[in-house]
């Protein structure tokens, strides 16, 4: 499996030039920043795609150091399955965070089936909630009518 998600990600970083998803990271820190492998880990603990690696790249220019890329990759790898976990996607079902695309097949059940007990669980606190207000709305309503049901008497 490990080796697996290692030519994924290589092929995946490889392939892909771009991402859609933004990166939160600045250039400046990032070229100066000789652990590429924290960087990694950074990126992929936030949910953001291997790609991003391509955007610090472009930005970094010739400031990056020739073995960012397999450092990055190391960090990555090690993040993206802390961020894949089922407790992680307890975490982001409770937030209701759903983006499991950035987890690997292997790794996606387990995120998804944390994410869908806390999703489930924070719905039935809602509904809860909605309820309750509901019954305190029409018991005012109640004690309204029936106040204004005393005066015109």
């Amino acid at each position: 499996m490990k080796n697996f998600l290692a030519m994924f990600m290589l092929a995946t970083l490889a392939a892909c030039g771009s991402t859609s998803q933004p990166s939160s990271y600045s250039s400046e820190t990032q070229c100066d920043d000789s652990n590429w492998q924290n960087v990694g880990y950074k990126v992929a603990m936030a949910g953001k795609s291997v790609r991003t690696f391509n955007q610090l790249k472009e930005s970094c220019k010739d400031a990056i150091v020739p073995e960012a890329r397999s450092t990055y990759l190391a960090g990555y790898q090690q993040g993206i399955k802390e961020f894949c976990s089922f407790e992680n996607g307890l975490q982001q079902g409770k937030e209701g965070k759903l983006d499991a695309t950035v987890c690997p097949k292997e790794l996606r059940a387990e995120f998804e089936r944390g994410y869908n007990i806390a999703a489930k669980a924070v719905e039935m606190q809602n509904e809860k909630a909605k309820r309750a207000a509901d019954r305190e709305q029409m018991r005012q309503q109640q004690t309204s009518d029936l106040i204004g049901a005393g005066r015109s008497q």
